[in-house]
């Protein structure tokens, strides 16, 4: 019955009887009265023995839910345009670069969350629902609605498995997308993550805040200030900068800088901005 309703939306004659049946439902369920299989919504007891009166549908012949015959309900694989896979980086990464080697497995979770995450899960859905739309007429509800489930669960394809060495090149940011092309012709796209940090990035720039007392405040002091791969170096800071909202820039201590877009690193880098705060006394 799956892939009846399938063809039936597929075929322009037989989706136009479709659509003059959701415009008119009554006639639609009169006129298929008289064959003894329609499921004519609102049918109670009165009308002899409820709504599921006259509709002798086997499940298993529906759905032959067994592994070996889920090709035969007639349910075409939707076919994948792009598998996106979230990568997540370190800073420290981004600075020297690193390759992550990251496998890919099929798993039902996995094509439910590739398929919501590229978009073919409401195309599913949408054919999904016409085919219940066809089914109502034929079904009473609880039957529609578990070929609905059916239909989406096989429509969605495997998710291509295989190991990929990702280059993550120095310089490289949060959105940063490295594509490889599949043997099945499916586009498999990594996309970069950045992980929490104390460090806060601005393109090449990268900016820390350190939290400096009242006392030091008064009379000036000398602080640690962390970097990503100098360990920490010493500032001193006169009483005169030694306040809340003063910054401090150490230049070539940032990201490094990417030529015009291109696959090499400059030698080049940004600027760590280290940012003082003050909190008011007592709040230490």
């Amino acid at each position: 019955m799956l892939p009846q309703a399938y063809d039936t939306l597929r075929d322009p004659r037989s989706r136009g009887d479709y659509d003059d049946s959701l415009r008119n439902p009554a006639a639609a369920a009169g006129g298929a009265a008289g064959g003894g299989g329609a499921y004519r919504p609102g049918a109670g007891a009165a009308a002899g023995g409820g709504p599921f009166e006259g509709v002798r549908v086997n499940l298993f012949d529906i759905f032959r839910f067994s592994p070996g015959n889920r090709e035969n309900l007639g349910v075409p694989k939707a076919r994948w345009r792009q598998i996106v896979v979230k990568v997540e980086v370190s800073l420290e990464e981004l600075l020297s670069g690193i390759v992550k080697e990251i496998s890919i497995g099929d798993s039902i979770i996995e094509r439910y969350k590739q398929a919501a995450r590229t978009g073919l899960l409401s195309e599913v859905l949408q054919e999904g629902a016409a085919v219940f739309g066809a089914l109502l007429i034929k079904c009473p509800l609880p039957i529609s609605a578990v070929a609905f489930a059916a239909y989406v669960h096989l429509k969605l394809p495997r998710v291509p498995q295989g190991a990929f060495k990702v280059p993550i090149l120095p310089g490289y940011r949060r959105g940063t997308k490295i594509t490889f092309s599949t043997p099945e012709g499916v586009d498999v796209t990594f996309e970069l993550v950045e992980k929490q940090s104390q460090f806060r990035r601005s393109g090449d720039d990268l900016f820390v805040m350190l939290r400096l007392s009242p006392k030091m405040v008064k009379r000036g002091c000398v602080v640690k200030v962390p970097t990503l791969d100098k360990g920490t170096i010493s500032m001193r800071l006169k009483r005169r900068e030694a306040r809340d909202g003063y910054e401090r820039r150490l230049p070539g201590l940032g990201m490094p800088r990417r030529k015009d877009g291109g696959e090499d690193g400059s030698s080049n880098r940004g600027d760590l901005i280290v940012h003082f705060m003050v909190p008011p006394e007592g709040d230490e």
